[in-house]
């Protein structure tokens, strides 16, 4: 039994080389969470306050949790949503 921690392109470079015998196990680690946040605050922010705000006022939120949940996603204050949102 072998053990070998390796990248997909390493394991992919190793095999060319190598005949691969018997069964395999492959163990993929995924994107961590603070990179899915990150991304997801991004793409937020990417996106206009009042077609965020019009986002969660489509799905039945009032104004308020729609600034609450827009605060949440955008990693700000309720209190910067709102300042900007009545402006």
């Amino acid at each position: 039994e072998e053990a070998i921690r390796t990248t997909l392109g390493g394991a992919i470079a190793r095999y060319q080389t190598e005949d691969p015998l018997g069964e395999y196990v492959l163990v993929i680690e995924g994107r961590s969470p603070e990179s899915i946040v990150e991304e997801a605050q991004a793409n937020w922010n990417a996106m206009s306050l009042a077609d965020h705000m019009q986002h969660y006022l489509d799905q039945g939120l009032s104004e308020k949790d729609a600034m609450k949940a827009v605060a949440k996603d955008r990693g700000v204050s309720k209190r910067d949503i709102y300042n900007e949102w009545k402006r």
